[in-house]
C-alpha cells in the first residue's frame, strides 16, 4: 500500500519567497516573491517530506544570479578643478569615480566624456583620470563645462558635471593703444603741467593698466 507523501518548506524561507507545490506528479520548488541578489544571494531551504508516519529532510541550496538591475552611482554630481593655462597636454586634472551594486560584467564601469568642449580633454575609460588633451588658452575660454558618463557592462549609466577653470599666467605682452603719439605744448607751459596720457592694455587677467605720462619742462 502506497502512502501519499507531503512536502513542506520547514526552514530557510523566513520571508516566504519560495513555495513548494505538487505538479505533474512531482514536488517542485518555485519563486513566490521577487528576489534581490543585492539583499540575499543564497538561500538554504529545508524541505521536509512526510508520509504521515515517517519523515525525511533535505536541504536545497538556491543561488541567486545577478541581473543588471542597478544603475551606476557617480561619486559626485559636480566635479570642479582649476588648471593653469600653460599646462602641457596630458596633465592630470582630476579623477572621477562611480560604483555599481551589481557584480561581474554588470558592475564593470567605463568612463566617457560628453558635450561640447570635452574634445579638449581625455579620460581614461578604466580609471576615470581626466587629463588635458592639448594646452588651454584662458584668453580664448576661461572655463570649460561638459559631462562625464559612467557606463556599466549592461549599458546602464550615471552622469556628472565637470567644471574646469583655466587659471591665467602672464603670457601676453602689454600693448599700447597706439604705435605713436603726438603731443603739442606751448613754449610757456609751466613746469609740472599735465600734457598727455598714454594707454597700455594687457589681456592677461588683472593686468589691465592705464598709465599716465607727464612731460615736465624746465625753463
Amino acid at each position: 500500500m502506497l502512502h501519499w507523501v507531503m512536502c513542506h518548506i520547514t526552514g530557510g524561507n523566513p520571508l516566504g519567497q519560495f513555495a513548494i507545490e505538487h505538479l505533474q506528479n512531482e514536488w517542485k520548488v518555485y519563486v513566490r516573491k521577487p528576489l534581490d541578489r543585492e539583499v540575499t544571494d543564497n538561500y538554504l531551504l529545508n524541505i521536509t517530506a512526510s508520509d504521515g508516519i515517517f519523515t525525511a529532510k533535505a536541504v536545497v541550496e538556491v543561488k541567486v544570479l545577478d541581473a543588471n538591475d542597478n544603475d551606476p552611482v557617480c561619486e559626485k554630481s559636480i566635479y570642479s578643478e582649476s588648471v593653469p593655462e600653460d599646462s602641457p597636454a596630458g596633465r592630470l586634472i582630476l579623477q572621477v569615480s562611480a560604483t555599481d551594486a551589481d557584480i561581474r560584467s554588470n558592475a564593470q564601469i567605463s568612463y566617457e566624456l560628453q558635450g561640447a568642449g570635452s574634445e579638449l580633454f581625455i579620460i581614461d575609460s578604466d580609471t576615470g583620470e581626466l587629463k588635458t588633451f592639448q594646452p588651454l588658452d584662458r584668453e580664448e575660454q576661461d572655463e570649460h563645462r561638459f559631462r562625464v558618463r559612467a557606463v556599466d557592462g549592461g549599458g546602464r549609466y550615471c552622469e556628472a558635471e565637470i567644471h574646469v577653470t583655466v587659471e591665467d599666467i602672464n603670457d601676453n605682452l602689454p600693448q599700447f593703444s597706439s604705435k605713436s603719439y603726438s603731443i603739442t605744448v606751448f613754449e610757456n607751459t609751466e613746469t609740472g603741467t599735465f600734457v598727455g596720457k598714454l594707454l597700455a592694455n594687457d589681456i592677461d587677467a588683472g593686468k589691465e593698466l592705464y598709465s599716465s605720462l607727464y612731460f615736465i619742462f624746465v625753463l
